[in-house]
């Protein structure tokens, strides 16, 4: 997950502990409560800010060289009049701003995170251990509290948190306990097998105690799909990507169906799908003119054709538009990786159905 760079806002502010609320102190019982003493002093060079103070004793007050104080002496002596101006007990001392609890508001996060807030590597290797128990599959678990900050900061209740690299799956374990909609991907079968698949099911079915489970409430709920990615069916060769052998006679075509939305039609050749009045065509090579007129004339009355080759002769896409005006040619692979991330993003319009039965996920 990315985080907010230079002008951009964090999306959510974390929430005030204890420990920072500990430096708010009330020492001249001001009924305002609490505040904070602020430097009035700043680097950086400010035209209003070269002017001399004089506190309650007498005693006179300045920057020094190369150093301004942060308002102008108007402001000053506005704040110094309303009681937000801090003198010291003696009132001798060198001027500080009140800066009032009360006033204040949820901090912004800093991109420094103690170990003591978000957990260390032993807080993870503790979680794992208690999860995996006799297995130390990882060397470098990060501590759900970790991932609980990152995901706090970075989104919202029912926002979509996407973990490229599963493992054990702890982000997409603190997603899910934080109530965000989460996708995961893993290379490697066998861990997901061990590891991601068994801990995501124990996360919905409020079996893991551990991590973040007791300081948000988690006891089970929701749910997620699997699914399994076949591989490619392109090759990378030494006269550029082409497709692989096995994926021929039929099956890149089934494939290019699902891709593209259309119900496949094994048995309708020249056409192998079907999407309301659209029809589609697969060639495992080459299409040009005389293809294209084979394939408009299996087309019903008002049907169009969406065609897919590997490579589109010239001609062929004007002999298209000319025969049967409405119908469309693609290359594959590049018009498929477009079309069908077009059609990706339009279901994830669509509101997320999770429910307790589903044992099959959102995610690995």
């Amino acid at each position: 997950m990315s985080m907010p760079g230079t002008g951009q806002k964090w999306r959510q502010r974390l929430s005030r502990s204890a420990e920072l609320d500990a430096k708010y102190k009330n020492p001249d019982g001001d009924p305002r409560g609490s505040w904070f003493g602020d430097n009035l002093r700043a680097n950086k060079p400010y035209s209003l800010g070269t002017y001399s103070v004089t506190g309650p004793t007498g005693r006179t007050f300045t920057v020094p060289p190369g150093r301004f104080w942060r308002i102008s002496k108007e402001k000053f002596e506005q704040m110094d009049g309303d009681g937000r101006i801090w003198w010291g007990a003696r009132g001798d001392a060198f001027p500080t701003m009140k800066r009032f609890l009360s006033d204040v508001g949820r901090p912004v996060p800093r991109t420094f995170w103690p170990h003591r807030e978000v957990g260390s590597n032993r807080t993870s290797n503790g979680e794992i251990k208690r999860l995996f128990a006799g297995q130390s599959p990882f060397a470098t678990p990060k501590p759900e509290r970790l991932i609980e900050r990152i995901i706090h900061v970075g989104s919202k209740a029912g926002d979509i948190v996407l973990d490229c690299f599963a493992g054990s799956g702890t982000t997409a374990a603190v997603a899910h306990k934080m109530g965000r909609r989460w996708v995961t991907a893993e290379v490697s079968p066998s861990t997901v097998e061990q590891f991601t698949l068994p801990r995501l099911t124990k996360v919905v079915a409020g079996e893991d105690p551990g991590g973040i489970s007791k300081s948000v409430g988690w006891q089970g709920g929701g749910g997620f799909r699997t699914v399994t990615v076949g591989p490619s069916m392109y090759e990378d060769t030494a006269v550029g990507v082409l497709l692989a052998e096995w994926a021929t006679n039929g099956r890149f075509a089934r494939a290019v169906a699902g891709q593209l939305g259309f119900e496949f039609q094994p048995d309708a050749a020249p056409l192998c799908g079907v999407r309301g009045r659209m029809r589609l065509a697969v060639i495992d090579g080459t299409v040009g003119p005389e293809e294209v007129r084979q394939i408009v004339g299996a087309l019903g009355e008002k049907e169009r054709v969406t065609i897919v080759a590997k490579s589109v002769l010239p001609q062929a896409e004007m002999t298209l538009s000319e025969v049967s005006p409405g119908s469309r040619i693609r290359k594959a692979p590049r018009d498929l990786l477009t079309s069908g991330a077009r059609r990706m993003r339009r279901r994830t319009e669509a509101p997320p159905r999770h429910t307790p039965e589903e044992k099959e996920g959102s995610g690995t």
